[in-house]
């Protein structure tokens, strides 16, 4: 079901009507019952991509946006400091509050005074881990350590900790759980060479690219289903062949466990900076579309059955769907789906779209 985008000049969604947008985050707000979304890169009459700062809640139902963290704060604040891109971002019910994990920054302002809209302002733009309280709408910088994961994260609520991907120079990634009490982190290696089904041709690389991945997570079973992109080159250095492959976390053992591989329709040039899946809490299910064009055009929508580890192919509607920023609704039973890539938008995207996998 498609729902139409606000429009440009209202400020009051990253994703709007008319205008270019990639790399949003998305977090659910348990607590509210809402889908938080922000950060990466969207225009406004205030911000032009890379780094615009706003943080927004979506009401599926009602198809009604709210501000929750505006460009700037008021003077005595911190606020976050022009986030690039993509990184962990995740909504934490036990202390009502939203994680945001700062990457590289860009531009790099860090320490300088945040004067943008709304008036007022006066904030000081801040890097590291910071963490907004939804009651007061305050920031708090929680450590300056860096990361450099440009993916996405999620909370574990049994254990009071986070989940994200890190780079690694040996495997060349690896999990970390940060437990949000004391911050200590725990990592486990995420080798994730090929699967056994893509090891009968040669060239297959490792999963590129992991420390990108917006992975699904079951907070039920304390399950990460994590996609990732394998390539095949030719000794010239081209893609000649792409796949999906699908692996398991388990939060409470720490193993990886290889699942089946995602059928990718042949012809689709697989890019892992597209590369989103999400779970759907109602039907215990991985919901996957398949996104390679740089538009956020959807080319394939599957469904992966972790009972039976088989995927079911969903045939698309003959509407145009952009979607490579996606976010479930486990009260409203739906997955929300926006956004483009690298694109001029022609035609601009007008909608956000809405799938439910069953009623």
């Amino acid at each position: 079901m498609p729902c139409l985008l606000p429009d440009v000049t209202t400020d009051s969604a990253p994703f709007e009507n008319g205008g270019n947008s990639k790399d949003v985050n998305v977090a659910y707000d348990t607590k509210r019952q809402r889908l938080i979304m922000g950060t990466g890169d969207f225009s406004s009459t205030y911000a032009n991509d890379s780094g615009n700062q706003s943080i927004f809640a979506y009401d599926p139902t009602a198809n009604a946006w709210t501000t929750i963290s505006p460009y700037c704060h008021p003077p005595g604040q911190i606020t976050l400091n022009h986030p690039t891109d993509r990184g962990p971002f995740f909504y934490d019910l036990k202390r009502d509050a939203l994680w945001v994990w700062n990457p590289i920054a860009l531009p790099d302002q860090a320490g300088q005074v945040c004067t943008g809209p709304p008036p007022g302002s006066g904030s000081i733009y801040t890097n590291g881990l910071l963490r907004l309280d939804l009651g007061t709408g305050v920031w708090q910088q929680m450590s300056t350590a860096p990361t450099f994961s440009v993916g996405g994260a999620h909370y574990d609520s049994a254990a009071d900790a986070s989940i994200h991907i890190e780079p690694d120079t040996a495997c060349p990634s690896r999990i970390v759980q940060t437990d949000l009490t004391t911050l200590q982190q725990t990592s486990t290696p995420f080798c994730n060479a090929p699967s056994p089904q893509l090891s009968a041709s040669g060239g297959w690389q490792t999963a590129e690219y992991a420390e990108r991945a917006f992975f699904a997570w079951d907070d039920a079973r304390r399950l990460a289903y994590i996609a990732a992109v394998h390539r095949r080159y030719d000794a010239q250095g081209n893609v000649v062949e792409s796949a999906t492959a699908l692996y398991r976390f388990d939060a409470a053992t720490r193993g990886i466990t290889a699942l089946a591989l995602a059928p990718v329709r042949p012809g689709i040039a697989l890019d892992p900076y597209a590369l989103r899946i999400v779970f759907d809490a109602v039907h215990n299910r991985v919901l996957y579309p398949v996104v390679s064009d740089p538009c956020g055009v959807v080319q394939q929508m599957l469904v992966y059955d972790p009972a039976t580890n088989t995927w079911e192919h969903i045939p698309l509607p003959a509407a145009d769907i952009r979607g490579n920023a996606i976010g479930f609704d486990p009260v409203r039973n739906v997955m929300v789906l926006a956004g483009s890539v690298f694109c001029e938008d022609r035609p601009q995207q007008t909608h956000l779209f809405l799938y439910r996998y069953r009623d």
